[in-house]
């Protein structure tokens, strides 16, 4: 839920761009480890030009019940719109 309020507008915790993505999960005991996360976002605000930006970031192994944060860079050090 976390990282879909980022990811809705209006929503207190709208992602306003930046350097890093956070992405939330919490895990749960019998379903496979997330170990890498994608992200693609593509901005197509009017008066501005398409902005694509892909990230992958990588998580380390934890307990179930575990809440992580993973804060995924834009490909080449470029921020996310």
């Amino acid at each position: 839920q976390a990282t879909r309020d980022i990811l809705t507008p209006g929503t207190a915790s709208t992602f306003a761009g930046g350097a890093t993505l956070p992405v939330t999960w919490t895990t749960k005991a019998g379903v496979p480890f997330v170990k890498r996360v994608n992200v693609q976002i593509r901005s197509t605000m009017s008066g501005q030009s398409t902005v694509f930006v892909n990230g992958v970031g990588r998580a380390s192994p934890a307990a179930p019940g575990t809440t992580l944060t993973v804060k995924v860079p834009g490909d080449q050090g470029v921020a996310f719109p």
